[in-house]
């Protein structure tokens, strides 16, 4: 439809659809996640081309599904490493969380385990600058009562 037809006015609909279709074949977050990938640049691709559609709403909340699913995801492996003594990897994955997904519950345990594992390696300055990040977010969080304690704890 889209190749072929282009100048369709269902265009925008199978552009949606197909991402629809990408976001009901991904797998549960422990799983391979490139059909969430993959669903989540159809969605971009659709609200990108039609920003004032209809189902641009519909989309949004589709895109803020996935990136909770891959950020779930990004954050239980930076978990794993953590446990296995693999700090490096870890942050690695911490990092990836606060920078690709700021809006949804895991940018703050990100912040916390990556405090953590400054904490470890003796730096207290970094690891008190990613509390604050938590405790400067305008919205409520279960973390921020976790992050100051960790911020006096640092202190002392």
């Amino acid at each position: 439809m889209i190749t072929n037809y282009g100048y369709s006015e269902w265009v925008d609909d199978a552009l949606f659809q197909m991402g629809v279709c990408n976001w009901n074949e991904a797998p549960r977050y422990p799983r391979d996640q490139q059909k969430s990938v993959d669903a989540l640049g159809r969605f971009n691709q659709f609200l990108q081309t039609y920003p004032d559609s209809p189902r641009a709403g519909e989309a949004r909340a589709y895109v803020r599904q996935i990136n909770e699913r891959l950020a779930e995801k990004a954050y239980t492996a930076a978990k794993w490493y953590y446990r296995q003594r693999e700090p490096k990897a870890a942050m690695v994955y911490c990092e990836k969380i606060i920078r690709e997904y700021p809006d949804n519950k895991y940018w703050a345990e990100a912040l916390l385990l990556k405090g953590q594992i400054l904490e470890d390696r003796g730096d207290k300055d970094g690891a008190i600058e990613q509390y604050t990040q938590i405790l400067a977010y305008p919205g409520d969080l279960a973390e921020k009562k976790t992050a100051e304690q960790r911020i006096q704890e640092a202190r002392k």
